[in-house]
């Protein structure tokens, strides 16, 4: 699916725009002319969306002051705005406008209900019932196009139930919510934070304190999800065989227990049920949470998976390492810390159905003599899935991790911690690259959030100094500007050095 047309669904066209010049703003002084091409729009228009928009400046903006200076030909910010600050503001202004779209607070309603009326829809969301009704048809057209198996099912004159394959749904309920806060708002209606904080000390979990506090948030999201969904008596379909035995002997984490067993009291459901809803949010929690686990645990279980080479899964994973290693000399802890994410990454986007949700679009050719290499090794070694419809998805994604793995690897001295809330593969490209330019007295990657000195991420919500945006790894000046901010922090390490 193509984002603009996705947005389309929930954001006014207005809405679109003030985004759009709110991004080039991001580079620094416009002129109305550029906007009003770009926009395609009258210069009157363009000027009552530039004023618009600086109000919500005004009332969105952080402590540190700053607005939006307009004349005759240009725009610009009174002052080039930290990235930090920009990430704020430009979340806090989307949030705001998904908050006020009608549409997508029925997709919430409806994804937390799954079982409803219109009227039912219309009180709790104080709509009238006619406009409820359009909602509810608009809703319709939205989960056609998203084109995932999920769809709205009278179950007679009054009810409606949401219906499609569970683990589909909950993948969808996830990426609503975090798409929408980015991991700094709480945007579910029938269960609070509270709870759910209140669960994590119950869990009691090392892991969970380590984390960022975005990183907390999303475990929490993912937590809410599950226990609605249980809750509300809606359970996993039978996981393929493979999945749960991949699952039984790498998803160890007590904590994970601990839950399912509290809810497990709650819901009163039986073992074996369990048992999968423990296997399915394990990788689903690893896969968007990488940092869950410390370098030496991915280690540890990847050497594991080395002798499960009887598991289909497994097996495929060591076929194109084994493949890559014949050109490359990878060292030990990259080649298990590579079975471990590649075996995860297959189960994700392929069995629990991540590969709905992820859009290939603008994603330049491989152009590069590794990436080549590695995508080749990806078409012979996974051929088995060529003609399913995640192998595109599932090939994007393998050749990301593993050609930022085959970058050499230095440990270093001031704490980097990376953190991507909607592309996880991104995570060990930047980290690479890192280890791979700088000196191990400088700059040393972190998955423990309370240790770090700087955050890499594509959303905002954290409370460390410094902080670096980072939109695309397609973005050469994405990738330009991360060089230079870096080299900054490096250049101060050496004099503190010395």
């Amino acid at each position: 699916m193509i984002p603009d047309e996705l947005a389309h669904f929930f954001l006014s066209k207005t809405q679109l725009q003030k985004l759009k010049i709110l991004k080039e703003l991001s580079s620094g002084i416009i002129t109305f002319s550029s906007l009003e091409e770009l926009l395609g729009i009258s210069k009157r228009k363009l000027k009552e969306g530039v004023t618009s928009l600086l109000i919500e400046v005004e009332e969105n903006k952080t402590e540190h002051s700053y607005t939006l200076l307009i004349d005759k030909e240009t725009i610009q910010f009174s002052k080039k705005l930290e990235d930090s600050e920009f990430v704020a503001l430009t979340n806090s202004i989307r949030e705001k406008y998904l908050s006020e779209s009608s549409l997508f607070q029925v997709l919430l309603f409806v994804l937390e209900k799954r079982y409803f009326s219109i009227s039912m829809m219309a009180k709790e969301l104080s709509y009238s019932e006619s406009y409820a009704y359009k909602l509810y048809n608009k809703l319709n057209k939205f989960l056609c196009f998203m084109n995932t198996g999920i769809k709205l099912t009278k179950k007679n004159d009054v009810l409606i139930q949401l219906t499609g394959n569970e683990s589909t749904i909950r993948v969808l309920h996830y990426l609503a919510v975090s798409v929408a806060s980015k991991g700094n708002y709480w945007l579910f209606k029938t269960i609070t934070q509270k709870e759910i904080i209140t669960i994590q000390s119950y869990i009691n979990s090392r892991r969970y304190e380590r984390l960022s506090p975005v990183g907390k948030n999303r475990i929490n999201s993912i937590l809410a999800i599950y226990e609605l969904a249980l809750k509300n008596g809606y359970k996993l379909s039978g996981l393929d065989d493979e999945v749960v035995k991949l699952g039984e002997a790498i998803n160890k984490e007590k904590e994970i227990d601990l839950y399912m067993n509290y809810l497990k009291k709650e819901t009163k459901s039986n073992e074996r049920q369990f048992h999968e809803e423990l296997i399915h949010l394990a990788f689903i929690i690893n896969y968007f949470t990488q940092e869950i686990r410390s370098e030496k645990e991915k280690q540890d279980i990847g050497k594991y998976l080395g002798f499960m080479n009887s598991n289909l899964i497994v097996k495929k994973c060591i076929v194109l390492l084994d493949a890559i290693t014949k050109r490359y000399n990878l060292a030990e802890e990259s080649y298990h810390i590579l079975l471990y994410s590649l075996c995860n990454c297959l189960v994700v986007i392929h069995y629990l159905g991540l590969h709905n949700f992820m859009p290939l679009y603008n994603v330049p050719p491989l152009l590069g003599k590794i990436e080549c290499f590695v995508a080749n090794c990806i078409d012979k070694s996974l051929n088995s899935y060529k003609d399913e419809p995640s192998f595109d998805k599932l090939k994007y994604s393998m050749t990301q991790i593993v050609t930022g793995y085959l970058i050499l690897m230095f440990p270093i001295k001031k704490k980097v911690y990376v953190e991507f809330f909607h592309r996880p593969e991104y995570k060990s490209i930047i980290e690479n690259a890192i280890k791979h330019n700088y000196n191990q007295k400088v700059l040393q990657i972190t998955n423990n959030y309370k240790e770090a000195d700087i955050i890499i991420s594509d959303t905002h919500g954290y409370d460390k100094k410094e902080f670096f945006y980072f939109t695309d790894v397609f973005d050469q000046r994405a990738w330009e500007k991360l060089g230079l901010y870096l080299n900054q922090i490096v250049s101060i390490a050496i004099i503190e050095m010395n």
